[in-house]
Formats: C-alpha cells, structure tokens, sequence
C-alpha cells in the first residue's frame, strides 16, 4: 500500500502568500513526476537549492538559465516526463514556466502551470511535522514526550522509550516501511499494524529514514488534537496559508490538473 497519509500539493501556484520567503532567497521548485524521485533527479534538485540561496543584489536570470536548461535536458533524456520552474524573488513571481508533459499514458497529456502534484514524503514536513510543532506550541505536545503517552497500545521490546523527538529525527528504530508484500489498506488498518510493529534498533541508536515514524506522528495528532491529520493540517496550516488547492484526498473536480504518479493495473 502507498503512504496512506500523502498531500495533493500545486507547488507552481505557490498557494501562500510570497511574504512568507526570506527577502534574499530565490527559490525555484522544480517537480518530477515519479512515485519516488530517482537519485539522478534528487541529486538536480539538491542542486537547484544550493543556486537558490544568492544574496538579494543577485539577478534571478542568473539561476534562470541552468534551472531551465536542467529542466529540458532532464525531459529529453527521459529521466522524467515534465516539471514546473518557479522563482520567487522579493515577494513576487518573476518566473513560472511548465516543461514536458504531466501524463504519458494513455496519451501525453502537456505539463501547465496550475498541475497539481502529489508530493508524497513532502507531506511529512508540509503537514506531519508542521502539525506536530503547532501542537508543541500550543503545549498540547512535547518534544520529550513517550510515543506511548498519545498511544499507550506501543508498548513492551523498549518501544516506551520512543519520543515525538525521535520519530520526527528517524531515531526511534523502526524499519523504513511496513512490509509492502503484504496487500492492505484503510487508516484502522494502518494503525493495528503500527502498534504491531516491532522495532529494528534500540530507540536513538541509529538513523534510518521511516515512513512508519510518521504515520505514527500523524496518530499522535489525531488523539492530541481529537481532529486527523488531514483536517488538523487544513485548519491550521492550508487554510490560514491561503494553500486552497493543497490537501489530502483531492475533490473531483480537481481530477483534470492532477499529474499521475503510478500506474494501476487494468487502468
């Protein structure tokens, strides 16, 4: 089963308001269209940030061209059907251009500027985390507290020494997925096998990256809050934000600019 908590997202309507960046950052969003992002992909991303932090006198033509260019090369070489470039400088757009295409199948289908992405993991900083941090502010949760405080069926085999810490850092020993051999789905599923699950390294040991740790998170903010996730995170972040086209489980009428992300059987 696919993450079962995964934000639809149109990173290239940049859905908050502008003030929100820094005055100094140009920030380019460049989407591949992919389940997961190949390492190729994620090294050029990795690269488009490290451009994008330039002092304000910098001219955003500068990182216009090589974001451009990266963009169409990537496309030619089929490492992945489209994206969207957008820059923000000193509280505004001054570049935002789609790429390629948003669908290949069953018939290429172009990239515009207003797709809406699912952005899978994204959703753990855009939604899980930011959740739980408000939770913190609001002294409804903290940082050192047990897993086990919001979800005292995780317990025994050292699992009470697990903190909102250390799900949120990949440090509380669980493997990084559940496992995908076995076909299941549904929240109520998804949290029996969360407190089933054992774990792979004593808490704080070591670091690996696990969607298990947030699922885990995204449960502790439905019994601190008594709202799930996906309405915790539009109460209080997308609405306030302005982010009208970004949520979980996206209407149908928003069917038409969603980019595909996996192919289904029959379909």
């Amino acid at each position: 089963m696919k993450d079962p908590g995964a934000l639809t997202f149109p990173l290239i309507n940049l859905s908050f308001p502008l003030k929100y960046f820094p005055r100094h950052l140009v920030v380019v969003f460049v989407v591949c269209l992919r389940a997961s992002l190949s390492p190729r992909c994620t090294r050029n991303l990795q690269s488009a940030y490290q451009k994008s932090s330039l002092p304000a006198s910098t001219s955003p033509r500068k990182i216009l061209r090589p974001s451009t260019a990266k963009s169409a090369s990537e496309i030619s070489l089929h490492h992945l059907p489209g994206a969207v470039v957008l820059v923000a400088r000193n509280g505004g757009v001054v570049w935002r251009k789609p790429y390629g295409d948003r669908a290949v199948e069953p018939k290429p289908e172009a990239m515009t500027v207003d797709t809406i992405f699912d952005v899978a993991s994204l959703t753990k900083v855009v939604a899980t985390a930011t959740s739980i941090m408000i939770l913190v502010e609001r002294g409804k949760v903290r940082l050192s507290d047990p897993l086990s405080t919001y979800i005292p069926e995780i317990k025994g085999d050292g699992r009470e020494r697990i903190t909102i810490e250390l799900l949120l850092t990949h440090r509380a020993g669980y493997a990084p997925d559940f496992d995908l051999k076995e076909r299941w789905s549904g929240y109520d599923e998804a949290v029996k096998r969360l407190v089933r699950e054992p774990l792979r390294n004593p808490p704080g040991a070591k670091f690996v990256y696990s969607d298990i740790n947030y699922i885990a998170l995204g449960e502790v903010v439905h019994r601190a809050s008594g709202l799930t996730l996906d309405e915790f995170a539009r109460r209080n972040i997308f609405v306030p934000l302005g982010m009208l086209d970004t949520g979980f489980r996206p209407h149908a009428s928003l069917r038409e600019r969603i980019a595909p992300t996996e192919s289904a059987a029959g379909n």
